[in-house]
């Protein structure tokens, strides 16, 4: 559900802001015409914007459009707070299912 709403707020953010309507793929030629994405942001994530389909990005991505490239929850303190939050939440989650798997390996050694 985290990751849906993130969606929802990031497209709505960008049209509030780009004043149009969201086109996926256009958002990179918009914000990062340069090589400038790809050192904010990383290979990865830049990959996966130049796909276009934002309800496909995960929370890591998501998170990282809201907060800081271009970071249109920035500049809203409660907004970026809940944000933040939800990924710390989604880190917290992963990271324990990482451990829960390797000792998982390790008693089957």
């Amino acid at each position: 559900v985290g990751r849906e709403v993130m969606v929802m707020i990031f497209q709505s953010s960008y049209q509030k802001e780009a004043r149009k309507p969201w086109h996926g793929v256009s958002f990179l030629n918009d914000k990062f015409p340069d090589g400038t994405s790809q050192r904010q942001l990383g290979k990865y994530f830049v990959d996966n914007i130049r796909a276009g389909k934002c309800e496909e990005w995960d929370i890591s991505l998501l998170s990282s459009m809201l907060l800081f490239v271009p970071g249109y929850m920035k500049r809203i303190p409660r907004a970026k707070n809940a944000v933040e939050k939800l990924r710390g939440e989604r880190n917290t989650l992963a990271h324990s299912a990482d451990l829960l798997a390797k000792q998982s390996l390790s008693e089957k050694q």
